[in-house]
């Protein structure tokens, strides 16, 4: 038997395939790349090779979720790598229409 979701779902982690509660692995420093938001602008963003599931996937962290690791990890990238996060789902007003959306919760090392 072949899962039609899983063959079909993409290498990048979103809103509308999880459920919430996965935990994740930060497994790089991140590229920037380039993207064309539906309103024809370019603009950057981190993507994020991730292990999630038992599989690598690629997270693009939001403008909170991008300052959430900031504060839990630091600025620079290459102190994320092997650190960890849970995802959380929420529901938010995008063009008068409520859709998916990722929380990421740093996990921050317990103290000593």
């Amino acid at each position: 038997m072949v899962n039609a979701k899983e063959f079909y779902s993409s290498n990048y982690i979103k809103a509308d395939e999880v459920k919430g509660g996965e935990l994740c692995e930060i497994l790089d420093e991140g590229e920037i790349a380039e993207i064309t938001t539906p309103e024809g602008k370019t603009k950057s963003v981190l993507n994020l090779l991730v292990k999630i599931d038992d599989k690598e996937k690629v997270f693009t962290p939001n403008r909170g979720n991008g300052d959430a690791f900031i504060e839990a990890w630091g600025e620079d990238t290459a102190n994320w790598v092997h650190k960890k996060f849970q995802i959380q789902k929420t529901k938010v007003l995008v063009f008068g229409k409520q859709k998916d959306s990722i929380i990421a919760v740093p996990i921050k090392p317990e103290r000593k």
